[in-house]
C-alpha cells in the first residue's frame, strides 16, 4: 500500500461575520455542543494520523480572541501543531476573501508543495473528518479537488448554499446560491485540495475568478474538464445567522436523545 505523506489543513476564520448581528465572539469559538467548532476540529485533526500541520488564519478584528483561546492548553487539540496567522484586514470592506486567504495563508507558510485540507470555522458538521479523508486517498489516482455534499431541502438552499448535481462521485454541474436550485445536494465547504489544484489557485485569480466564496472555484475548474470529487455525508449545519446557532443546539439536542 502506498503510504500518504502528512496532510497539512488550514481553516479559514478571516470572516467578519457581518450577519451576526449583537455577537462579538467569533463564530469558530461560539459555543455549541459543549465546545467550540475549532475545538472540534482540531481535536478531530490530533486524532487522525494521517492530519499533520495545522494553521488557523484569522483578521486583525478576531486574532487576538484566537490568540487568547490558543494560550489555554488543550492535549485534544494537538497544541503543538497549530499555527495561527493574521492576514492583516480590520475593515470588512477590505476583506481578502476566502480564496485570498487561503493563497495568503500559503504564500506565509509555503505550503504550495503538498496536499491541504481547507475548512471553515463556522460550519458544525456530524460525523468524522476521518472519513472524508478516506475518501480522499481513493481519489488520488486521478488528482482532482473533493468536497462535502449534502440533502438539503430546496428551500433552505436558495440563496443561500451552493447546490451541485453529481454522477457517481463527481460533481457534473455547479451553481453559487441559486435563487432556484436545480437539485437538493447542498455543499458543506469542507475542501481537500491535491497539489496540483493548489497550484492553479493563482491563475484562478489572475483569470477574474471570484475569490470570496470557496466553493466558486468549482465552475472554473469543470470548465477546464478538472475532475472535482463529491464526498456525500449527513447535513451540515451553516452558522450564519444567531438563529442558526440556537437551531443547531437544538437539532444536537434532539439528536442525542434519540440515540440515547
Amino acid at each position: 500500500m502506498t503510504k500518504h505523506p502528512p496532510v497539512r489543513s488550514l481553516i479559514l476564520a478571516a470572516g467578519f461575520a457581518t450577519r451576526m448581528k449583537g455577537i462579538d465572539t467569533p463564530k469558530g469559538l461560539i459555543n455549541i455542543d459543549g465546545g467550540s467548532r475549532m475545538d472540534r476540529m482540531l481535536a478531530d485533526f490530533n486524532a487522525i494520523p494521517l492530519v499533520g500541520k495545522t494553521a488557523v488564519i484569522a483578521n486583525s478584528k478576531s486574532f487576538p480572541y484566537y490568540k487568547n483561546w490558543l494560550k489555554f492548553p488543550n492535549a485534544s487539540r494537538g497544541q503543538n501543531k497549530i499555527k495561527l496567522l493574521n492576514n492583516g484586514v480590520s475593515n470588512k470592506d477590505d476583506k481578502k476573501g476566502a480564496i485570498g486567504d487561503l493563497i495568503h495563508a500559503l504564500d506565509i507558510l509555503g505550503w504550495w508543495n503538498q496536499d491541504l485540507l481547507v475548512m471553515p470555522c463556522d460550519t458544525l458538521y456530524r460525523g468524522t473528518l476521518a472519513t472524508f479523508i478516506d475518501f480522499y486517498q481513493m481519489t488520488l489516482s486521478r488528482p482532482g479537488l473533493a468536497t462535502i455534499v449534502y440533502e438539503h431541502p430546496k428551500e433552505l438552499i436558495a440563496g443561500r448554499l451552493g447546490c451541485v448535481e453529481i454522477e457517481g462521485n463527481k460533481i457534473t454541474r455547479f451553481t453559487e446560491k441559486p435563487e432556484a436550485p436545480f437539485s437538493s445536494l447542498a455543499i458543506a465547504p469542507f475542501y481537500f485540495y491535491p497539489q496540483q489544484v493548489l497550484n492553479l489557485l493563482k491563475q484562478y485569480v489572475n483569470e477574474g475568478g471570484d475569490k470570496d466564496a470557496p466553493s466558486s472555484i468549482i465552475s472554473w475548474l469543470l470548465d477546464r474538464k478538472l475532475p472535482v470529487y463529491a464526498y456525500k455525508t449527513k447535513p451540515s449545519f451553516d452558522l450564519g445567522y444567531p438563529a442558526d446557532i440556537n437551531t443547531a443546539r437544538l437539532y444536537l439536542q434532539l439528536e442525542t436523545r434519540l440515540i440515547s
